[in-house]
């Protein structure tokens, strides 16, 4: 039954993802000695209780708390002595942390103490835990992987009592229920060890799998791994293997990658806390999502590295990689990215339109033209080439009524119909592109006026007396619900055209006409909203109402005004995407007062680049999805899937630094006039420039400060009393901590104070 489910597994789950790349919903941050680590070279990576991220090089061992890298080796730590650990390291119950250290023994760490122990015992990995949270360290043998491995002594260590003794290979094999990095669910029952993996039987003895169970003779078994659906993963000589209950066999795909061999350091495998595998493969990452029934290879455009040493996935979901080329991070993020890596070339997406339900038309700024459907890029085959002799630097693309696509750009428009294509030249710059609802398309010429195209081809501008177009740098054009017509400009304002032919200015800014009006929007009750170089206007009762920088709103220059089904309007920007509720924007428009709640979407989140293409149009799909041109590709926002990290930051207070004395505890200070400098650490890693952090110290600021971003908060000449320090913080999301880190010191008074 097993076998069978397995096969099920394997063979006809609906591979949802198809073609897509699904890294497309992943970020990447990349770290290195430019970023402040003390060189590029990465053995392992761990994260403690209180929420940081360590690592360990030739460099000594090093921690992370998403701004700041700070150091430990044999130049500031005595204890270690030398610099070179490549083991894995752990922290006990008691939140001490263990460094196996190559010619030094065990050191454990606690409130900025270092002490060594097993000193007599120079060469010393880490291979696990025990049910009672002891430490299980292999014997000073070459390798983890030495064959001598299954005849040596263990060293079990307790924590607590600071006592070890030996232990044979089979007592390591029951003793072990735990490894490094925590809890292990295949740690009871299976063991690998000099290039096998063993297995214990019913009858509690152990048993070497070979050919018989699926295993090649020669193939070289390095690391054994069960997730959270019961799946048996070997990793080997010979790619990645999978039990199914009665053998193991080669996993599709993943039969001959390279897995690197044989450091004791290394973690092969890992699971995500959305049931995804993570798999190391030499010299990059695949990754296998919960529902998917094969591997995906990580794009070398995000992630090139020459050797992945170990994989760890901490309390937000963030995957970390050590690498010889540096730390990297991936996160999850709040946008689907269509770009290089998914198959459109130089990134930038000049114009988008929706052909059916999940099929999309993608320009890009090349002018290269593409399908998007079911989340998988494709090129567009071209049939009249000729058409494209004069298609250069695409502004807008439509969909009309009857399915045919027009792209304006640089000399006219191009139509494309299911025949071919065919390409109308317009004498100038074509801006937009508009369906009147006489069925008729009408095509808005910068300084040339409103142009339509008859059914033979032929080219008219419509007549209008009473306007000089030639001093028009046409934006936008629509067709209002009253048949009248808006045209809106970069430099000469909007005007408004009714059915009859009369004209009229609409004054968005107190007469001033020079500002940009990149398009408008009319909506259910027939009012108008325009997106300015100067934020959003509403045009309501021939009266202007600005929502831009008073309101909350960090960027002014809007490019699009889209308006979603769940209430929300999205703003493409310079700075990234701005979204907030449609009744509080309507309720600022009225009042002018309670500033609007912003939300606000950038690179930070997941944008492959932050900038949005300006002068271009974003468009709001039937599935709901927002699609906006930018700089670093197509970028779509699901709001029905808008991922929201709910995990809150762990706060701590690193240090207290009064002159030259450095305290990590409660302290008592000398009398004096002294500078104190207060490190802190707000530990949330996915987007750690949009945590936002407060502190107070308690007996001299009357209320929060907020934090500028360097992690350190500076005071001086405090007079003799008690003092407590404390300090808050909130996640890229703004989900505050549950907690306020504090710390508490007394400035002793001198005796003629007292």
């Amino acid at each position: 039954m097993k076998r069978l489910l397995i096969c099920i597994w394997l063979m006809c789950w609906v591979n949802f993802l198809s073609a897509q790349n699904p890294f497309a919903q992943f970020k990447v941050e990349h770290y290195d000695a430019k970023s402040g680590m003390p060189n590029d070279f990465v053995m392992n990576t761990y994260q403690t209780m209180d929420g940081f991220i360590w690592m360990n090089s030739y460099s000594g061992f090093i921690r992370f708390d998403g701004k700041q890298f700070v150091s430990f080796n044999s130049s500031n730590t005595p204890a270690f002595k030398t610099d070179n650990s490549n083991s894995l390291f752990t922290e006990s119950e008691d939140s001490t942390l263990w460094f196996p250290i190559a010619g030094v023994g065990l050191v454990g760490y606690k409130n900025g103490v270092f002490t060594s122990y097993l000193t007599d015992t120079k060469d010393i990995f880490l291979r696990g835990k025990t049910a009672k949270g002891e430490l299980l360290f292999s014997p000073p043998i070459g390798s983890a992987f030495d064959p001598q491995l299954l005849k040596g002594e263990f060293i079990v260590f307790d924590p607590v009592k600071k006592t070890h003794y030996a232990i044979n290979i089979d007592k390591f094999r029951a003793y072990r229920q735990k490894t490094a990095a925590g809890e292990c669910s295949a740690c009871s029952e299976w063991f690998v060890g000099g290039g096998k993996v063993l297995h214990k039987e019913k009858n509690g003895q152990w048993r070497t799998f070979g050919e018989n169970d699926g295993i090649r003779e020669g193939v070289f078994i390095i690391s054994v791994f069960k997730d959270s659906k019961g799946r048996v993963w070997l990793t080997s000589s010979e790619g990645i293997y999978v039990y199914d209950g009665v053998r193991f066999f080669a996993f599709p795909g993943m039969e001959k990658v390279n897995i690197p061999t044989p450091n004791p350091s290394f973690a092969y495998i890992i699971e995500d806390a959305k049931k995804g595998i993570w798999v190391s493969v030499g010299n990059g990452v695949a990754y296998m999502p919960e529902r998917a029934n094969q591997f995906y290879r990580f794009p070398k455009q995000y992630l090139n590295i020459q050797t992945l040493h170990n994989l760890t996935v901490d309390r937000e979901n963030n995957i970390w990689l050590a690498s010889d080329r540096g730390l990297f991070k991936i996160s999850p993020t709040k946008v689907v990215n269509y770009a290089e890596a998914e198959g459109i070339s130089n990134n930038r997406v000049s114009g988008i339109t929706e052909m059916s339900n999940r099929k999309f038309l993608v320009v890009s700024v090349m002018d290269s033209i593409y399908w998007l459907e079911n989340g998988v890029i494709r090129p567009y085959q071209i049939k009249n080439r000729q058409a494209f002799k004069r298609f250069v630097n695409s502004i807008h693309t439509y969909k009309d009524s009857k399915g045919n696509v027009w792209i304006a750009h640089q000399y006219g428009v191009l139509k494309i119909t299911p025949q071919g294509e065919t390409n109308y030249e317009l004498n100038g710059q074509t801006r937009y592109v508009a369906e009147g609802f006489d069925g008729k398309m009408y095509f808005g010429v910068a300084y040339k006026g409103i142009a339509t195209i008859d059914e033979k081809g032929k080219i008219n501008y419509l007549s209008f007396p009473n306007i000089d177009f030639s001093k028009i740098y046409i934006s936008a054009i629509h067709q209002l619900r009253d048949s009248s017509w808006l045209i809106t400009s970069y430099r000469t304002g909007v005007i408004k055209i009714d059915k009859y032919g009369k004209l009229s200015n609409l004054d968005l800014f107190d007469g001033a006409t020079s500002i940009q009006v990149f398009n408008a929007v009319e909506d259910k009750d027939g009012i108008l909203w325009f997106a300015t170089g100067r934020g959003i206007v509403r045009w309501k009762d021939n009266r202007a109402s600005l929502i831009g920088y008073a309101s909350g709103l960090k960027e002014a220059s809007i490019f699009s005004i889209l308006m979603d089904s769940t209430g929300n309007w999205w703003l493409p920007t310079n700075k990234g995407i701005f979204y907030a509720r449609a009744t509080q924007i309507e309720a600022y428009a009225n009042n002018q007062r309670d500033k609007i709640d912003w939300k606000h979407i950038d690179d930070g989140d997941g944008m492959n680049n932050r900038q949005c293409v300006g002068a271009r149009h974003s468009i709001v799909g039937s599935n709901g999805s927002i699609y906006i041109p930018s700089i670093g590709g197509l970028v779509v926002v699901n709001p029905d899937k808008l991922q929201v990290n709910t995990t809150p930051p762990l706060i701590k207070v690193n240090s207290l630094h009064v002159d030259d004395i450095v305290y990590y505890a409660k302290a008592q200070v000398a009398p004096g006039d002294h500078r104190y400098i207060f490190d802190y650490s707000a530990l949330s890693f996915i987007s750690p420039e949009k945590n936002q952090i407060k502190f107070r110290l308690i007996g001299r600021d009357t209320g929060w400060i907020y934090s500028k971003g360097d992690n350190r908060a500076f005071y001086t000449n405090l007079p003799p009393g008690d003092y407590v320090f404390e300090v808050t913080a909130s996640n890229n999301d703004g989900i505050w901590a549950k907690d306020v880190a504090k710390f508490s010191f007394s400035v002793a008074p001198f005796f003629y104070q007292l």
